[in-house]
């Protein structure tokens, strides 16, 4: 017999000699609300000092031990109001002489506390998810995707071993018969859910062979996606586009296409070509000379990589002079920054030598006939 329901006996067949008939008639009506009335208690106090506590916790940054009472606040409060509203359920059937209905109450009682535990675990892993996440706010030693990835493979073993657990519960199942369906039936739900164990197969390389984390920007090949990554889970991935509208792909797309991640470059390129005009063509070879000193000079500039100002061809309206460097910072505003700098120098360099950038010119020429009146 249930602990539980032996303790419930025993206090109904207390003897409360001395009482009215009335008041031993309706005793199981007192025990009951008694009961209720004391656990309503024990959960008032249980949250006066969650809160004393986590305030305190947190004001002295205890993270972990505040990710720990978090988890744990919902979880312990509905275990007590499970406990407490069983044990009243095992007082009444002492005084039901037909107690079928009351047999479930220890199933019930362990198939809450299983799920509650269940619901702890999911929470605890949830809050160090959020702690490690501030973590690398301050350390950046850290990948968010590596930290997504291990959190969730945590929540689908807890899910799973629940599972496990609930069956054996409630049915009675050994483990081993337990595997040996989940053996036979793995082939019909993987025919099933091909697509979907597809799209979970494609998350999980993602998360081993990481070619792109949360917060990259990616764009494939033919530019038909392009965007931040914001979310990668099991299933899908989030991907935030430029005009800031949500792209979901399914991560099994990833596996049959190639990804650009520009949040990885080295370096920035800045490749171009502009023109100076025909007649400054004896004061080309001083431009450039002053130019590739200028570049060599830049700090913002990597020597080790291409690095030239050179004559590249003779165009139709101009002399054509191509620009080609790579720039060591990588974020799109300092490179900006920086291919605006360069060509305002090139562009003083071409004006105190006093020659200007070709414009394209288009020369028009109209007859007018003018006929005589007689």
């Amino acid at each position: 017999m249930d602990q539980f329901q032996e303790s419930a006996i025993k206090l109904a067949n207390y003897n409360f000699g001395g009482l009215p008939a009335l008041l031993q008639k309706y005793m199981w009506a007192i025990e009951f609300i008694s009961i209720i009335l004391i656990t309503f208690a024990v959960v008032y106090a249980i949250r006066f000092v969650y809160r004393k506590v986590y305030a305190r916790l947190a004001t002295h940054k205890r993270y972990w031990q505040c990710a720990m009472l978090q988890a744990l606040h919902r979880p312990v409060i509905f275990l007590i109001w499970l406990l407490g509203v069983t044990f009243a359920l095992d007082l009444i059937s002492t005084y039901v002489q037909e107690a079928l209905y009351f047999l479930s109450i220890p199933l019930i009682r362990k198939v809450g506390v299983t799920l509650l535990f269940i619901w702890f675990m999911i929470a605890f892993i949830q809050e160090i998810e959020k702690v490690l996440f501030l973590a690398r706010e301050k350390t950046h030693h850290l990948d968010k995707t590596t930290i997504r990835a291990i959190t969730q493979v945590l929540r689908v073993i807890v899910i799973v071993t629940g599972v496990f657990i609930l069956i054996q519960t409630t049915l009675g199942v050994g483990a081993s018969a337990i595997l040996a369906f989940a053996g036979g039936g793995s082939f019909i739900i993987g025919w099933a859910a091909k697509d979907m164990l597809a799209n979970i197969f494609g998350g999980f390389m993602i998360f081993l062979d990481r070619p792109f984390a949360i917060g990259d920007k990616i764009c494939s090949m033919d530019k038909s996606i392009e965007g931040y990554v914001e979310h990668i889970g099991w299933r899908l991935t989030r991907i935030r586009n430029l005009d800031k509208s949500p792209i979901y792909i399914p991560n099994a797309f990833f596996s049959n296409m190639s990804i650009e991640n520009p949040s990885r470059m080295s370096h920035r390129r800045i490749y171009m070509v502009f023109g100076l005009r025909y007649s400054d063509l004896d004061k080309m070879p001083k431009i450039l000379e002053e130019a590739n000193k200028m570049l060599e000079k830049h700090q913002d500039l990597d020597p080790q990589q291409v690095m030239h100002m050179s004559f590249f061809n003779f165009g139709t309206t101009s002399l054509e002079i191509l620009l080609d460097t790579y720039t060591k910072v990588t974020d799109i505003e300092d490179f900006y920054r920086v291919k605006q700098e360069l060509l305002f120098k090139i562009l003083g360099i071409i004006d105190r030598h006093g020659a200007a950038c070709a414009v394209p010119v288009t020369e028009g020429r109209l007859t007018v006939q003018l006929e005589k009146s007689n």
